[in-house]
C-alpha cells in the first residue's frame, strides 16, 4: 500500500460492534474475534510502515455521527495523537482531492475545516460542523 501511494481508511468502530459478540451465534462469534485480530495486527502494521491513513467510516453497525470515535482508536493502536487529527483533516482532504481548501489548520483555513473549532467532543456531528 505504502508504495502504490494508496490510502488506507480502517473503519475501527467496527471492533465496537464486534465486541458484542454474544448476540452472535457462536460460530460468528469464533469469525468475529479472528476479524478484531486480523484488524488490529493491520492496524498496527499499516501505522509502523507508514501508509498514509485517513479517518471515515462506512460503518453501519454502529450509529451516525460518532466517526469522531475513530481518531482516539487511531491512537490505541499506536498512532501518534498529532498524526491522528491529521488523519482526521489533512490527510482526508488529499485524498478527497480537496487539500488546497479544506483540510489545512492555517489563518486563512475555512473555520470549518478546523477541528479545533470544536466545542463539544469529536464524537459530536456539531463539533465537526456538520448541520443538525
Amino acid at each position: 500500500m505504502k508504495k502504490a501511494g494508496t490510502y488506507l481508511v480502517p473503519t475501527l468502530l467496527t471492533r465496537l460492534a464486534l465486541a458484542k459478540q454474544d448476540t452472535f451465534p457462536p460460530p460468528i462469534q469464533i469469525k468475529a474475534r479472528a476479524a478484531m485480530e486480523a484488524q488490529a495486527r493491520m492496524i498496527k502494521e499499516a501505522i509502523e510502515i507508514g501508509v498514509r491513513i485517513g479517518l471515515g467510516t462506512d460503518s453501519a453497525v454502529t450509529p451516525h455521527g460518532r466517526n469522531g470515535r475513530e481518531i482516539s482508536l487511531l491512537v490505541e493502536a499506536g498512532m501518534k495523537p498529532a498524526a491522528a487529527l491529521q488523519a482526521a483533516t489533512v490527510v482526508d482532504a488529499e485524498l478527497l482531492g480537496v487539500a488546497a481548501r479544506l483540510g489545512a489548520l492555517e489563518p486563512e483555513s475555512s473555520p470549518t475545516s478546523s477541528p479545533f473549532r470544536a466545542t463539544r467532543s469529536p464524537g459530536s456531528p456539531r463539533s465537526s460542523g456538520c448541520p443538525s
